[in-house]
């Protein structure tokens, strides 16, 4: 077989990419078309040393995933810059965003800014939201298919509560001004929530530079892993704020006393991580950059 693509390097000659790695290489090109990323070999390796432990072991190898799921946690930790309680594991971005927008206090009369041509994950957890009495406002692309901040600006008032957009705009591949945005609603008092899926893993996410409240991401794109995964931040200082209606028995401070009914939820972002979890999806994927 004579590969497409042997390898890619960075700028210093450092190698990045192997057919080995990626022995689809030796069949096709995948252009950045916004969708999955083929699966690398080694995150096919550890799914299917998951699936030989579940099936050798069964609940017996339970310390051991415990283990690779709490590597995995500080690791994603750090790709964002964050605390490890700060982050919560999902089961896609959706899942993350219904879990803000579920949880927020709002008021009817409330409204939310989000930009034209967001893809629907980033759309209807918040037109949901009309059913309460908020209202989502959309800021329109500029011609050359960018978005200025000063016309979100036009769109916020006094009862902005909420600006939500994509890091990357997944029909464009147009980076939002993610940080002037976060100027904006500091100055506003108003959150700001990033469906981070399209550049998480191949862009710098750190959310303090970023200076978003929430971020949500599947890992099945740029971390390089398979679907059923991905992270959500929280900001500490919101979550005092929000409501349980996303908490379930995993998001306790002693999950295991299942007679204890009366747990509060953990007072971290780990409250959202409310059912069995993706034992063998989690560890596979990329969470370095």
């Amino acid at each position: 077989m004579n590969p497409i693509v042997e390898s890619v390097t960075f700028a210093d000659g450092e190698p990045l990419l192997w057919v080995d790695e990626f022995p689809v290489l030796g069949e096709r090109i995948f252009l950045n078309h916004a969708a999955d990323s083929p699966l690398p070999a080694r995150s096919a390796a550890a799914l299917h040393a998951f699936a030989d432990e579940a099936c050798l072991m069964g609940a017996a190898a339970w310390p051991r995933w415990a283990g690779r799921m709490s590597a995995a946690r500080r690791e994603a930790a750090r790709l964002l810059g964050a605390a490890d309680d700060d982050v919560a594991f999902i089961h896609n971005t959706t899942h993350g965003l219904l879990c803000i927008a579920n949880s927020l206090p709002w008021r009817p009369g409330d409204n939310i800014v989000t930009a034209a041509n967001e893809f629907p994950a980033n759309v209807h957890p918040w037109r949901n939201l009309a059913e309460r009495g908020v209202a989502l406002r959309v800021v329109p692309e500029r011609p050359d298919h960018r978005f200025c901040v000063d016309d979100f600006t036009a769109r916020l008032d006094a009862r902005t509560r909420l600006v939500a957009v994509s890091l990357v705009q997944y029909s464009t591949g147009y980076r939002m001004p993610a940080e002037m945005l976060a100027a904006l609603c500091r100055e506003r008092g108003v959150w700001f929530c990033l469906d981070a899926i399209q550049g998480l893993g191949a862009l710098p996410a750190a959310v303090g530079d970023l200076g978003c409240d929430f971020l949500a991401a599947d890992g099945r794109k740029w971390l390089l892993g398979a679907d059923g995964a991905g992270v959500l931040y929280v900001r500490p200082d919101c979550v005092p704020i929000m409501n349980r209606s996303m908490v379930g028995w995993i998001g306790r401070p002693r999950r295991d006393d299942y007679d204890d009914l009366a747990q509060p939820p953990l007072p971290n972002a780990r409250r959202f991580e409310e059912g069995a979890p993706n034992v063998g999806g989690l560890p596979g994927r990329r969470w370095r950059r």
